[in-house]
């Protein structure tokens, strides 16, 4: 599960090894995406915040375009339409968080 794959409930399979459950509405997953590697558009319901940790990555955001390089962060609102595009192999670590109730 990632930013490439949408999901329409948020949470992961208790068993799938690349994801850890931290409670209270937050799951972190640790992905590998091979160069050319590419999604979208997306659009999610959860805030989503991502820190590349090998390669560099495109991501465009409306109509801003940002390259990503290891050791860098960014985020995706919930709600907003995206797309990213692997420069090279990459390796990110997903932080997704559950939508928080406003009642």
């Amino acid at each position: 599960m990632s930013f490439f794959h949408n999901r329409s409930v948020f949470g992961a399979p208790d068993d799938d090894p690349d994801v850890v459950h931290l409670g209270a509405g937050c799951d972190v997953h640790f992905s590998h995406y091979d160069k050319g590697a590419r999604s979208g558009p997306r659009q999610n319901g959860f805030t989503s915040r991502h820190l590349v940790t090998k390669g560099q990555l495109l991501l465009q955001i409306g109509a801003d375009i940002h390259v990503i390089r290891a050791g860098e962060w960014f985020e995706i609102p919930p709600r907003t339409e995206y797309r990213v595009e692997c420069l090279s192999a990459c390796s990110i670590i997903e932080f997704c968080f559950a939508a928080q109730s406003t009642a």
